[in-house]
């Protein structure tokens, strides 16, 4: 007979596959299997159920002018560049563990309302699928650079346990992506920065995975 969470009602094998697929600690899978089935779960990534809500702008309104596997890289790898009071930013977080249905929470937008960058008003916080996190800001304006030693210093140990993870997010990223408004390509600083810099980001990535899978 397989063995049951005491109090839960959560099958004690799936708390342990669980564990065992995302590298996770205990209160984490069981976090997770109280919002979702075992069999959703364990989907390979990128196949499993849309849950987040479509708001904010489409993919195509936006590209990418930063992408790092954690705080202390994407302050390294952030453009010296200014984006213009309006425009939106957009942080695209790749999550180790499939709890992005949280931060559809209303409770995610009060822990990061309180945690944003000077010259970023946030817009809306959710999730999409079960491991992507996006928050959508408006630039009034911003330097990026500021931004990414802003998120390092501030977002790394920042606590969600509002929203019922017992993690700080810094722990749970695999990735982070910044993503700015697409229009923003004609803008002459920006145009020139995309015709030497998107290389350089792809090259930054391809150098973080290969130092991982050594480590």
């Amino acid at each position: 007979m397989i063995g049951v969470e005491r109090g839960r009602g959560i099958p004690k094998a799936d708390v342990e596959r669980l564990m065992s697929h995302y590298n996770i600690d205990r209160a984490t899978a069981e976090y997770c299997l109280s919002i979702c089935p075992i069999e959703e779960l364990l989907l390979e990534r990128g196949t499993g159920l849309e849950t987040g809500r479509a708001r904010g702008a489409s993919n195509n309104d936006f590209f990418t002018v930063a992408e790092a596997g954690s705080f202390e890289e994407l302050k390294e790898v952030m453009p010296r560049l200014t984006i213009p009071k309006g425009a939106r930013v957009r942080f695209v977080i790749e999550l180790n563990a499939p709890v992005a249905p949280a931060f559809d929470l209303a409770g995610a937008e009060l822990i990061f309302g309180t945690v944003m960058p000077e010259g970023l008003e946030l817009i809306d916080v959710y999730g999409e699928g079960w491991t992507t996190a996006v928050l959508e800001a408006e630039a009034d304006p911003v330097w990026l650079p500021a931004v990414g030693a802003f998120l390092l210093l501030h977002w790394k140990a920042l606590a969600l346990i509002t929203i019922g993870i017992m993690a700080a997010l810094g722990f749970l990223i695999l990735s982070i992506r910044v993503d700015v408004t697409e229009a923003l390509k004609a803008a002459p600083e920006i145009a020139k920065w995309v015709a030497v810099g998107i290389g350089g980001i792809a090259l930054i990535g391809l150098i973080s995975v290969l130092a991982k899978g050594k480590g």
